[in-house]
């Protein structure tokens, strides 16, 4: 998969990620949901492009562990840096995790869809 694909798919997932973020939040802390929501996307962004650039690396490597190694990694701390964000939303920003569901698990999805099509799209390509 070559990069400028890469980018589009993920321009596209975030709009549709922020779509349904918008469109699914409700009550009295919509800008405190708004702004998780966009927290949440750009990290997502940002997480999705770092694995892209990692992975591009190892499918190149002569280790050919090294990939799997990657994606491994990547699930884990995806997880754990998910966790925190969640954990300092629900501290600072006071929103209630009910009200953080359907921003939270859309975004999550449809990353998470669209970093593995990628990797299988660059393992095949190795």
């Amino acid at each position: 998969m070559n990069s400028s694909k890469f980018y589009l798919w993920l321009i596209l997932t975030s709009i549709l990620s922020l779509c349904i973020s918008i469109f699914a939040v409700s009550g009295p802390n919509i800008y405190e949901l708004n702004k998780a929501s966009y927290i949440l996307i750009a990290f997502f962004i940002f997480f999705t492009i770092v694995i892209f650039m990692f992975s591009n690396q190892a499918v190149k490597s002569s280790n050919p562990f090294l990939f799997t190694r990657v994606f491994i990694i990547s699930i884990s701390l995806k997880l754990l840096f998910l966790s925190m964000l969640v954990v300092l939303f629900v501290k600072f920003l006071v929103i209630k995790p009910r009200e953080l569901v359907i921003p939270l698990l859309s975004s999550y999805l449809l990353f998470t869809i669209l970093e593995t099509w990628v990797l299988m799209k660059l393992a095949k390509t190795s």
